[in-house]
């Protein structure tokens, strides 16, 4: 049996979808750091890049399940690699990530995992910002009534899942809107053109522009011997 559930939550922030974005899910290293603080130091996980609207992340997760679970599975945590779907509207003021879990252990695909994140900013009236909501589906292929047990425990823990993730999107927003603007570099200014002439010819200029001294004065004339006789 399917079950579905949501968790609706109303951004608190002036903020645009774009911004939702760009802090949320485009941000490898705060994704990075979300998976292990929710799933430890071991969880190792591993963010790809977007293309064609898909990524792939991988990461290690603790079993958090009934023991009768563990047993079936034979370990008490499994690898998983989650894919993330995104889905833009015409008018951009809205996208969908879906998220598809495959676990790396032939036992625990048997329970499933369904997620799907909603942002919107169109149509929200006396909202101030972004409506952000999460919405997921658990099923347990196990015979009934273990499944009913085993499926509100996977409730149970996504919805501490997809808590921690809506608070995690909360605070990564107002992180970004807090942030300075990156400014661009000022301007390179052109570096004064060094003088090319000598220094003698310097030297020589203000030599020949100097005044000229005085001449020196003559010695008297003295009387003739004629003028004496």
């Amino acid at each position: 049996m399917v079950k579905q559930f949501e968790l609706p939550k109303a951004l608190s922030h002036p903020a645009t979808v774009s911004i939702c974005w760009k802090a949320i899910f485009e941000d490898k290293d705060a994704t990075h750091k979300y998976f292990i603080k929710t799933n430890g130091v071991n969880a190792d996980p591993k963010v790809g890049d977007w293309s064609n609207n898909k990524r792939s992340i991988t990461f290690n997760q603790p079993l958090d399940m009934p023991d009768v679970v563990k047993k079936m599975i034979g370990s008490d945590s499994v690898a998983i690699e989650e894919i993330q779907t995104v889905t833009w509207a015409s008018d951009k003021r809205s996208f969908t990530v879906s998220s598809d879990t495959m676990v790396n252990n032939p036992a625990a695909r048997k329970f499933k995992t369904g997620l799907r994140f909603f942002a919107s900013e169109a149509g929200q009236e006396g909202i101030n910002g972004v409506t952000i909501s999460y919405s997921g589906t658990v099923t347990a292929e196990v015979p009934w009534p273990l499944n009913t047990t085993i499926e509100a425990k996977m409730v149970e823990k996504a919805r501490t899942s997809m808590l921690a993730f809506l608070d995690h999107s909360e605070k990564a927003v107002l992180a970004m809107l807090l942030s300075p603007p990156s400014l661009p570099p000022p301007p390179s200014l052109p570096l004064p053109t060094p003088s090319l002439s000598h220094p003698s010819a310097s030297l020589s200029t203000s030599a020949s522009s100097s005044p000229s001294p005085p001449p020196s004065p003559k010695p008297p004339s003295l009387p003739s011997s004629s003028s004496s006789s």
